[in-house]
């Protein structure tokens, strides 16, 4: 087996069985370009929600006032087998009731996980 593999094995099973408390339920709204209505004669956006299980790493209630740039309301790790599609940066993550704009992407060498970083959604 390679790397990916016993990630992907190893941290799963331990998600499912001694971690389970910390592998919580998220959403993930990936938002398509707008499409044009011709019977209200606007233009509406269209979106596709995808639930997904991760680890909220942080959170925050209010993000800090001191350097913006490296302050996160939200951080979540998610394993590869659980990304329910491409993550991209300005998507909407839904954590606990409260939305959340995906600001930064991190992944470990092999793509076994991701780290979002996200902001609140205002």
């Amino acid at each position: 087996m390679g790397l990916y593999s016993d990630l992907q094995n190893d941290i799963g099973n331990a998600l499912l069985t001694d971690l389970l408390d910390a592998y919580v339920d998220f959403e993930l709204t990936v938002f398509a370009s707008d499409v044009y209505d011709p019977i209200s004669g606007t233009p509406s956006s269209v979106k596709t929600v995808y639930p997904f299980k991760g680890v909220a790493l942080t959170v925050k209630s209010q993000a800090g006032m001191d350097d913006p740039e490296e302050e996160h309301d939200l951080v979540l790790l998610v394993m590869d087998s659980d990304r329910p599609a491409i993550f991209e940066e300005e998507q909407m993550i839904t954590f606990s009731g409260s939305d959340y704009r995906l600001m930064k992407i991190n992944v470990d060498p092999v793509k076994a996980s991701w780290t979002l970083s996200c902001f609140k959604w205002n």
